[in-house]
């Protein structure tokens, strides 16, 4: 066993006692030097979680566990201004503003210590709008596909094509329309242009470059080309109409105005 004893605050003694033969062989040992046995600078716990994560308008919790010789005392800091004196920083009714990086410090008279934590706010995605998953649509239409979502932090959405087994991402290059966009317009110039549109929608949190916030959402949208050429189609408003019925009614029409005349020249004759 070893005892040590603090002589004042420059000196130590230190008595060891090694057993040999069932007795005890002690050695005094004196050394000199600054020693201070009773102050230990402020640290923290290596595996302190330091990323935190709440939904909008939960509460948040962030935790700074100090340690050392004597005590060290705990303040949050965000942004230069103290916001908290406790180990335990409770956040209520958290939003957007409040996501961010957050400074636990830890002081006492043997010195400081502050460690960085970052809290991310969460909003789940959730739909807001989509195109029905399937349209057909006549040669050289125009449609608009919707994928429009809610959430935080913000979605992104990609766009995807897949024909004859062929999933292709479309860009802002050959498409009018721009990958982070809810809404996809497509001209329907023939076959090529038929086939399964996925959007992918994903929400990263700003901080941390690739980090997703939350599971994605996807629809898919199966676009057939109609072999009836007279068929257009709104696949924004999901309103379909077939533009021969209407020439149908016109000749209808036009006929019965024609009858009408006929009658109304006979019975003139006949006078």
């Amino acid at each position: 066993w070893v005892y040590i004893q603090q002589k004042g605050s420059r000196a130590i003694s230190c008595t060891a006692c090694w057993l040999i033969n069932g007795g005890c062989f002690v050695v005094n040992i004196a050394a000199a030097g600054t020693v201070n046995l009773l102050k230990a600078k402020p640290s923290f716990m290596h595996n302190v979680q330091r990323r935190h994560s709440a939904q909008l308008g939960n509460q948040a919790t962030l935790t700074c566990n100090a340690l050392g010789r004597p005590v060290p005392t705990v303040t949050w800091w965000r942004d230069g201004v103290k916001i908290g004196d406790n180990s335990i920083l409770m956040l209520n009714d958290v939003n957007a503003e409040q996501e961010g990086k957050y400074v636990c410090q830890a002081n006492s008279s043997a010195g400081s210590a502050e460690i960085e934590h970052t809290l991310l706010v969460i909003e789940p995605l959730r739909w807001k709008r989509r195109s029905r998953p399937s349209i057909r649509l006549r040669e050289k239409a125009v449609f608009t596909l919707h994928c429009r979502t809610a959430g935080y932090p913000p979605p992104q959405v990609r766009w995807y094509h897949i024909l004859s087994g062929t999933n292709t991402s479309l860009s802002r290059h050959n498409h009018t329309h721009h990958r982070s966009s809810s809404r996809l317009h497509l001209r329907m110039t023939g076959p090529q242009k038929a086939g399964i549109y996925q959007c992918i929608v994903k929400s990263f949190f700003p901080c941390c470059e690739g980090l997703e916030a939350q599971p994605s959402l996807s629809a898919t949208f199966n676009i057939s080309l109609s072999d009836d050429s007279e068929l257009s189609c709104n696949s924004g408003n999901t309103q379909c109409q077939k533009s021969g019925s209407i020439k149908t009614l016109a000749a209808s029409v036009f006929g019965a105005h024609a009858l009408l005349f006929c009658v109304f020249i006979a019975l003139l004759s006949i006078n």
